[in-house]
This record gives structure tokens, sequence and C-alpha cells, in this order.
């Protein structure tokens, strides 16, 4: 019931039972060409699962890529293993991870997912830590989430790039003016 601190423990073979529990940083990378659950490594390695397909705030759907650094709490780890069981990460991290992903993109527009990228990757990471603080025992500590890759249906692409170079059409349209302007005062000086 208690957790053992790394080093050397004397127990009774037959009477007593020790789990070796692997408290290093574990990842989880969801990634758009990854099979459900398949695993590189099979200690500590990098779990991979499929990329999470969310809505936007007005129904859009995106596919985010992102990496998760996590790893079990030493000192609630006997209780851990006791609720969650050995594969703790996939019960706690997984469903956790979709849902603050889910609701964090719900907030915003297709059209504002690339420009406001960090403020996102925050609020992802700041959600995750909050809602694992709240879980009984603290079984959880989260290292680091990574916002890789934010994947817009093909016609939002298109959408803000003709966007963008329409601005910049109006801006040189804008500078042409001005310089017609400068002209027209230079030869009426």
């Amino acid at each position: 019931p208690q957790p053992l601190p790394a080093g050397m423990h004397f127990c009774i073979p037959i009477v007593q039972k020790v789990d070796i529990v692997d408290t290093k940083i574990h990842m989880i990378s969801y990634k758009r060409n990854a099979e459900a659950g398949s695993m590189n490594d099979t200690r500590g390695g990098i779990k991979l699962y499929p990329a999470i397909n969310v809505l936007d705030s007005r129904g859009l759907p995106i596919t985010i890529e992102l990496t998760v650094g996590y790893r079990l709490n030493p000192t609630s780890a006997a209780k851990t293993i006791a609720n969650y069981g050995f594969n703790w990460g996939d019960k706690i991290i997984n469903p956790l991870v979709r849902d603050v992903v889910r609701n964090v993109i719900g907030r915003f527009p297709a059209e504002d997912l690339p420009v406001k990228r960090n403020q996102i990757a925050t609020l992802i990471n700041t959600d995750m830590g909050n809602k694992l603080d709240k879980l009984k025992y603290q079984p959880v500590i989260l290292e680091s989430v990574q916002l890789r890759e934010i994947i817009l249906p093909q016609k939002i692409k298109d959408q803000i790039e003709a966007v963008q170079i329409a601005k910049q059409q109006a801006e040189r349209v804008n500078y042409e003016v001005l310089r017609a302007q400068q002209e027209a005062q230079k030869r009426a000086a």
C-alpha cells in the first residue's frame, strides 16, 4: 500500500508482492498517420494515437496534432495502480487530452486558429494541468504539452490565403496613392 522509493528494500517473497512501476516521463503523440494505440517502444516509449478531430466554434472540422509528456506521481503510485491498473496512462491522460482539446478549439473560429496558435497551446496546457490537479490523489504530473500542427480544411486554407492576398493588394494601392500624392506635392513645389 505504501510506495517504496528507488533503492534496496527487503520483502518476504511469498507473503509480500512488490510491483515495479516506471515513474519516468511517458509520451503520447497524436499524429495523422498513427494506428490507434500502437507503441514504438514497450518501456517508456512514445505511444502513438490518431490525430484529434475536433470542431471549431462554427462546426468546421479541424485536426490537431500534439504531444503530451506526463509521469506517474511517485507519492500516490500505489493508489493510482489500485484505482486505474497498470495502463493508467490510457485511462487518465488520453480521454483528458481529447476532452481539453475539444473544449479549447471549440472556442475559436477556424480562421483564427493559425494566428492564435500560442494562445491555444497555452490554454491546452493550463486546462490539462487544472484538470489533472482536480483528480483524487493527483495520480499524474503533467510535464509538457506541445501543439505541433493545426490542420485546417482546404476550403478554409484557400479562404485565408484569399484574404491575405486582398490585404496585400489593398496595402499596395494605399502605397501607390501615397506615392502619387507625394509626387504631386513635389511637382507643385
